[in-house]
């Protein structure tokens, strides 16, 4: 490797360095969580995903400011973080967003545990 390259790239990992949180601070707060390095660090193994399975059961609230979803289950009320990630298909196996999840809706969400909060991965709408 050339001295000129080895320099572009010393600049470049530089300056990625100082962007890297400014990026990282644009994302929602549901989505940073899920931002974590298995480099040893306990606190951030914390904040891995952990599957939880899926919860069924009818939305009894949706706040969609918040991106989250209240779910009436035969253990109770969960409240559900939906990401920007999270896939949500209808009955006729469409894409859906946010919006078609309303009150009285039943439906299966495949959800991930991440830093104490339940986070759908997927919500099936039946």
């Amino acid at each position: 490797m050339g001295l000129g390259r080895f320099w572009l790239l010393l600049v470049a990992a530089v300056l990625f360095g100082q962007a890297a949180p400014a990026l990282a601070s644009k994302l929602p707060a549901q989505a940073s969580a899920v931002l974590a390095f298995d480099d040893g660090d306990q606190q951030a193994d914390e904040e891995q995903a952990h599957d939880r399975g899926v919860v069924r059961g009818e939305v009894v609230d949706v706040d969609y400011a918040r991106d989250s979803v209240v779910l009436q289950t035969h253990r109770g009320r969960i409240t559900i973080l939906i990401s920007p990630g999270t896939n949500i298909v209808r009955r006729d196996s469409s894409y859906g967003t946010i919006s078609d999840l309303a009150k009285g809706t039943r439906a299966a969400f495949y959800v991930s545990e991440v830093a104490g909060h339940l986070v759908a991965q997927l919500i099936r709408i039946q």
